[in-house]
């Protein structure tokens, strides 16, 4: 594939990024040109809010957001590990097919002090089709994720 087609997206370290090839996607499903393809890298300010995401369309559409690509994100992590080395509030935004796990990573997060709001993604099946006003009131508005909130989630049947 030609250089400059290519999705860059930054591994969360200084030292490593992860290439992920979404052309071929972004150019049938969305129509897009391959010609007019030059997206860069997601660069994250650590000193701004930090949102979780599951995938590389949400992390485009709305600032400062890393995606986990998929919707699991464990202790042995880097971004984990760098998230509470910092000890900096975070929201997690994942579909709403992805609660359980959005309630296991708070619950992970926590352990080690770090804060958790959630950002409600519904009715939108994805963040990236949410508009970014609403993505900024539901943000403010957002709550802390706490055990009750997984009680209330799990009896909710």
């Amino acid at each position: 594939m030609p250089p400059g087609r290519n999705i860059t997206f930054g591994y969360f370290t200084e030292k490593y990024q992860k290439i992920l090839l979404l052309s071929k996607l972004m150019t049938q499903d969305l129509r897009i040109s391959p010609r007019r393809m030059r997206p860069g890298p997601i660069y994250i300010d650590w000193d701004d809010d930090i949102i979780i995401v599951e995938g590389a369309f949400d992390a485009i559409r709305h600032k400062n957001c890393i995606p986990i690509l998929g919707s699991s994100l464990r202790e042995n992590h880097k971004l984990f590990q760098k998230i509470c080395r910092s000890k900096h509030q975070i929201f997690l935004a994942l579909d709403e097919d992805a609660k359980n796990k959005e309630f296991y990573i708070a619950k992970k997060f926590r352990e080690y002090g770090v804060a958790c709001k959630s950002i409600p993604v519904s009715p939108y099946s994805d963040l990236a089709e949410m508009p970014r006003a609403e993505f900024l009131d539901r943000k403010q508005n957002a709550d802390f994720i706490t055990d009750l909130d997984y009680l209330e989630y799990k009896l909710d049947f």
